[in-house]
């Protein structure tokens, strides 16, 4: 487990959208390649955004993986060469949002990366380790599978700073059911201290919100919400016309796709979070 730290600068009013994105799996014909490129266009041309990606990035399936199908990989992808292309797939499709600057500091909009359990499984069976050679290419934090993010706002010239400590995870298990997917979630967010939890691996988006009593910097009781959220995915169950993967094979209930938007005014230490479908 990581810990990990990003200083943001802002003023008085402003608000942040936190774009937490999970499960992307590029590298196969059931990935919304489209829709994902239109999020990441979008983190582009917000000023105020930013944005990490809770891993399962590429589906990293290859030829020794009984879920291996030749039919369902992508056409930019060969099978003798899927992690070195896989890689530079992910590159090209976020390097225009991890180059976006902050408003007020020559500093990347990118919080950082979580490794998958995709990605764990290529790296132990294919010696292949896609999210530190991505973390590194692409100059990001790695998050490793899961860590503590303190995501700390400090006032331009002011003293004045305000925490916001999340536990953020891929996350595990094979929920299939909605309420086994909100249990799961449930589970997680009680396993920190922390107030804002954020969960992937499950394609679905929920958030999941419970009232909690806190002590303010200026020494006041404060009423403050614990917030649990799943993020969402880019893969697709079932896709039309194309070959069933592993997903319609097992009969899993088809994705939602889409994302979580957290959104941080600093100044009136204020989060809430939404989903957001595409």
């Amino acid at each position: 487990m990581e810990i990990c730290r990003r200083e943001v600068e802002y003023r008085s009013g402003d608000t942040f959208r936190l774009y937490d994105l999970g499960d992307i799996h590029g590298g196969t014909v059931h990935c919304a390649e489209d829709k994902a490129s239109r999020v990441f266009g979008s983190i582009v041309d917000d000023p105020f955004a930013l944005w990490w990606d809770k891993g399962d990035s590429l589906d990293c399936i290859t030829p020794g993986d009984p879920r291996f199908r030749y039919k369902i990989i992508a056409p930019w992808l060969v099978q003798d060469n899927i992690a070195k292309l896989s890689e530079d797939w992910y590159c090209n499709l976020v390097e225009k949002a991890v180059a976006a600057r902050l408003p007020y500091a020559d500093a990347s909009r990118c919080l950082g990366k979580v490794k998958g359990n995709h990605e764990w499984e290529m790296q132990r069976h294919n010696i292949a380790d896609i999210q530190s050679n991505i973390c590194k290419r692409l100059d990001i934090t790695n998050m490793g599978y899961s860590c503590f993010y303190h995501l700390a706002f400090k006032r331009v010239n002011s003293t004045e700073a305000h925490l916001f400590r999340f536990h953020v995870t891929h996350g595990s298990g094979n929920a299939q059911t909605s309420g086994g997917r909100t249990q799961k979630l449930r589970k997680i967010m009680n396993q920190t201290t922390a107030l804002y939890t954020s969960v992937a691996h499950m394609h679905d988006v929920k958030v999941e919100t419970t009232p909690a009593l806190d002590s303010g910097q200026d020494l006041k009781l404060k009423g403050r919400n614990r917030i649990g959220v799943i993020s969402g995915s880019f893969l697709r169950t079932y896709t039309q016309g194309e070959e069933a993967g592993y997903g319609e094979l097992r009969n899993y209930d088809p994705t939602t796709l889409g994302y979580v938007m957290w959104e941080i005014n600093p100044g009136e230490e204020s989060i809430t979070a939404k989903p957001k479908y595409v």
